[in-house]
């Protein structure tokens, strides 16, 4: 018996949406990833001490795991697509926040 097959205890999962839930897991950690690298580089251009720019590392999994922890219940209670949607539409204002960030101590706070 296949999964699609009507008394199937099994469901067809999309593969479009096998793909757009694994690249929304994928975005923290690719981003911890790209991130890393770049941390000399930021400490250079703001002329900032290393460990005020490796304050900006904290406050991204700091974020990362807040909206884990407000995010989850929220998406319990009213559903997935929306908290989805308003965190995807957050991360890119944020982003586009931190890449127009005039020193280290705003994109910490960013």
């Amino acid at each position: 018996m296949s999964a699609t097959e009507p008394g199937s205890t099994r469901s067809a999962i999309p593969w479009s949406m096998l793909l757009v839930l694994g690249g929304l897991s994928a975005a923290p950690p690719l981003s911890i990833d790209m991130y890393l690298p770049s941390l000399p580089k930021i400490t250079a251009d703001f002329a900032a001490p290393q460990s005020e720019v490796q304050l900006t590392l904290s406050a991204c999994i700091l974020g990362i795991a807040l909206g884990q922890f407000f995010g989850g219940p929220v998406s319990d209670a009213i559903g997935r697509r929306r908290p989805l949607l308003a965190g995807v539409i957050g991360y890119m204002v944020f982003s586009l926040a931190c890449a127009a960030a005039p020193s280290v101590q705003a994109l910490i706070a960013v």
